[in-house]
């Protein structure tokens, strides 16, 4: 892939080492010059330039005392030439906005999740974001047809937004599954959007049946201590394990012996949503079949009695059916896995995704 001319800000709320891997992603495959900033707040620190696919400069931006951090920011930009702005995560480009307006650069903002839907990231940033929305050289992307009815109902036009769902890492695709082990397995953060805890309550009532089911959950997060007491409290112990943070690696070999991949989503009580997960992504794209809700981007990527069983959030009852009928029917789980495999790998490859983010750039490129 030819390395694109023109040069890009991406600006991001964490360091790369602490970015989400659907970020790293971007960063490591999009073919442009790419100068990383990251931070909570302006200017942000300067902490990854990419001049080649391999060439990384590394230094931090210093703060001069009587200078603002919109003006340190703008004369970074000229300095460095920028002709894009990319912000990650919507309060990330509200933030850049007035740098990009006293430049007049084309803005592209990824939402992500709970950027466009969480009540406290409304209220502070709301405004802003109809003000940035309507910048003339602003380009949205979303990440699930949820999420676009959402940002629309926040003021972005319709023909602002762009679609582009992730795509999981090819390690995953190359996944032949064996389907070895009566096991579920899940990894995430344990947040409530996730609910953890609905799912073990759906799978105790597999378990009341099939007593050697086995779950295994990676992850961790603040309800990790919540859900390991649900599952005393249930006498699940010899059922479920806690991992922790696991690598790519071994979640790989736990979807290559497991059965099926489970994830419980909902509206959290704060409004967080999930975008679209790269989990479910991974697991359809490594062959498994996926038991989830009809949540956020879920139903995008799994069609339910095609390449998945979905249920509605909070119906632990449907979700605990869904699992026992993998179960009694292994074939099922099989052909479930095959028809996810083929549509991940047709709709939502890591290609495609690229793809997708290159054209939409160089629409923004246009705008200039």
């Amino acid at each position: 892939m030819e390395l694109q001319k023109n040069k890009i800000a991406v600006l991001t709320n964490k360091s790369y080492d602490k970015c989400e891997t659907f970020i790293k992603a971007q960063l490591d495959l999009l073919p442009f010059k790419i100068v990383h900033y990251w931070g909570a707040q302006l200017p942000f620190n300067l902490a990854r330039s990419k001049q080649s696919f391999v060439k990384k400069i590394l230094y931090k931006l210093r703060v001069k005392k009587k200078e603002s951090s919109i003006g340190l920011l703008t004369t970074e930009f000229i300095n460095n030439k920028i002709e894009i702005v990319f912000a990650h995560y919507g309060m990330v480009g509200a933030k850049i906005l007035p740098v990009c307006k006293l430049l007049n650069l084309p803005l592209i903002v990824h939402f992500h999740g709970h950027d466009a839907v969480r009540k406290t990231v409304l209220k502070e940033f709301e405004s802003v974001y109809l003000e940035m929305f309507h910048y003339p050289k602003a380009v949205i992307i979303s990440v699930s047809h949820e999420m676009t009815k959402r940002l629309i109902k926040l003021g972005c036009p319709n023909e602002k937004i762009y679609y582009n769902p992730y795509g999981p890492n090819s390690q995953f695709v190359n996944i032949v599954p064996e389907f070895s082990k009566i096991q579920f397995v899940s990894i995430g953060r344990f947040v409530e959007k996730k609910a953890p805890h609905l799912t073990i309550l759906a799978f105790k009532n597999v378990v009341d049946k099939f007593p050697e089911a086995k779950f295994v959950f990676a992850g961790d997060g603040l309800l990790l201590d919540s859900c390991i007491d649900l599952t005393i409290a249930l006498g699940l112990q010899n059922n479920i394990l806690f991992t922790g943070r696991i690598t790519a690696d071994k979640f790989c070999s736990y979807l290559s012996e497991s059965l099926a991949y489970v994830q419980h989503s909902i509206e959290a009580q704060d409004g967080d949503m999930e975008g679209t997960p790269v989990s479910i992504l991974e697991a359809s794209g490594a062959g498994l079949p996926v038991i989830s809700t009809i949540h956020a981007g879920i139903p995008d990527v799994i069609l339910n009695g095609e390449t998945g069983l979905l249920c509605h959030e909070h119906d632990i009852n449907t979700m605990a059916k869904n699992m026992l009928s993998l179960i009694e029917n292994p074939i099922l789980a099989k052909t479930l896995g095959r028809k996810g495999k083929i549509r991940v790998s047709e709709l939502y490859s890591m290609d495609k995704h690229i793809s997708n983010m290159i054209k939409i750039i160089n629409t923004a490129i246009l705008l200039k």
